[in-house]
């Protein structure tokens, strides 16, 4: 049953193609508290082309905490705020959740709240999801691929995740077979001399030059020790040193590649690795300390994910290549998907949209 909503006067009525809001919470930015003139704005998040509105509209447009434009809607007859509309979420509206229908707004649930850092400090209330700034899902460690999880897709093959990226659901038999072959006419098909070039320039890929990718593997090998973490950890915070594969320029939270890789490293049994258990206790120490955690810096995924390389029989200088040839199939769904849709964003950081699958995959 589709959402619906109005406006004081009931000029300006609404109707959202979707059972539930995407998020309903209170927002704290002051710009919000302005508008509702109260202490927060309870706002239903929906997406915007699943939105129509009918009825005389007046908009204001300002420039919002975040520093993009906020566009703001209000019925022009009675001035009841109906939405805002952020330039940095160009997929989402958040509704004044007031203006729902009665009984809709009554079986909402806020659990969320955003924009903290503008929540007045007599406001009392407080809801389980609360974040200081938009609720990316970056933030809350979540990246979802066609509604599946990492930790769903990295217990199926190689090939079973390809045929997820590229057509959005999980494959059939006869999907599995038609991909190989085409996979393997494709190998054939490249001719020789693009297959030398490919060998002969891999840099001609960014994360090939390997400044970060390749060298954590060699320091934890050469400089460290148990007994020097502490002083290590120091010069970090007087920004004389690295601690390579830690912290990520988008994730501020756990970055959910993590949690995948450490079941496997216990499979391996590298209980006598010794880079590892320097490693291992890093983790344990940063995470306590005021310096990494008012930055939100966590392990990024290969500072594990050199290790299973390792293991399994590569020499560091060679784990650049390997991490490269795994990221080649994401590199070139994006990309295939920028070419269908030309949407703006080429690294998208905001909330997830689609279908959540969930359950177990055919193969796991």
């Amino acid at each position: 049953m589709p959402l619906s909503g109005h406006c004081l006067c009931k000029a300006v009525t609404y109707t959202v193609d979707i059972d539930a809001p995407l998020l309903v919470g209170y927002d704290h930015c002051d710009d919000c508290q302005r508008q509702s003139g109260s202490t927060y704005s309870l706002v239903a998040v929906v997406p915007k082309d699943k939105l129509t509105v009918n009825g005389p509209l007046k908009k204001w447009s300002g420039t919002g905490s975040s520093g993009n434009a906020v566009h703001r809607l209000f019925c022009s007859e009675c001035g009841s705020p109906i939405a805002h509309d952020p330039d940095a979420a160009p997929e989402i509206i958040a509704l004044k959740a007031g203006t729902l229908d009665t009984e809709i707004k009554k079986a909402l649930k806020p659990d969320t709240e955003i924009w903290t850092v503008g929540k007045l400090p007599f406001c009392q209330e407080h809801l389980a999801k609360p974040f200081k700034h938009m609720p990316e899902d970056l933030e809350r460690s979540l990246r979802l691929f066609s509604g599946h999880s990492l930790e769903q897709l990295s217990e199926i093959d190689l090939e079973d995740v390809l045929h997820v990226l590229v057509s959005g659901s999980y494959p059939t038999v006869p999907h599995m077979d038609g991909l190989s072959h085409k996979l393997t006419e494709a190998m054939l098909a490249v001719p020789d001399d693009v297959q030398r070039t490919a060998w002969a320039h891999p840099l001609g890929v960014g994360t090939a030059a390997f400044r970060c990718h390749g060298i954590c593997q060699e320091n934890f090998e050469r400089s460290w020790t148990p007994g020097n973490i502490p002083g290590y950890i120091q010069r970090v915070k007087q920004g004389r040193v690295k601690v390579f594969e830690y912290g990520h320029r988008s994730y501020k939270g756990i970055n959910p590649r993590v949690p995948p890789i450490q079941p496997i490293l216990k499979d391996l049994d590298l209980s006598a690795d010794n880079p590892l258990k320097l490693a291992e206790r890093l983790e344990r120490v940063c995470p306590t300390d005021a310096y990494f955690k008012e930055r939100g810096l966590y392990v990024n995924g290969n500072f594990y994910g050199n290790f299973v390389f390792t293991a399994i029989g590569f020499y560091p200088k060679i784990i650049p290549m390997a991490m490269l040839a795994q990221r080649i199939m994401g590199i070139m769904t994006h990309w295939r998907e920028y070419m269908l849709m030309r949407g703006k964003l080429l690294r998208p950081s905001h909330i997830y949209t689609g279908e959540a699958e969930g359950g177990v995959l055919p193969g796991m």
